[in-house]
């Protein structure tokens, strides 16, 4: 569950503000890491650019996926 108040962040500033909110930083989020803390936040990414209305690979972009992983961890977050 992705806080409300990341419903209210400007598009280019998603990643940094998110990054921030679980101590990391925008390279740890777009990296491979897969431990939990970091996919948490990586879903969290997804989830508010997918709902201010970004495509599968534009968000892919951002945090360097591909688009098939995007669904996937949309899907998973719920």
């Amino acid at each position: 569950m992705i806080p409300a108040w990341f419903s209210h962040i400007p598009r280019h500033e998603v990643l940094g503000k998110v990054a921030a909110h679980y101590k990391l930083t925008p390279a740890d989020i777009r990296g491979p890491c897969r431990r939990a803390h970091v996919v948490r936040a990586r879903r969290a990414v997804m989830e508010v650019l997918r709902e201010r209305g970004l495509s599968l690979p534009a968000i892919g972009l951002i945090i360097n996926r591909h688009h098939t992983a995007v669904l996937h961890g949309l899907r998973r977050a719920g």
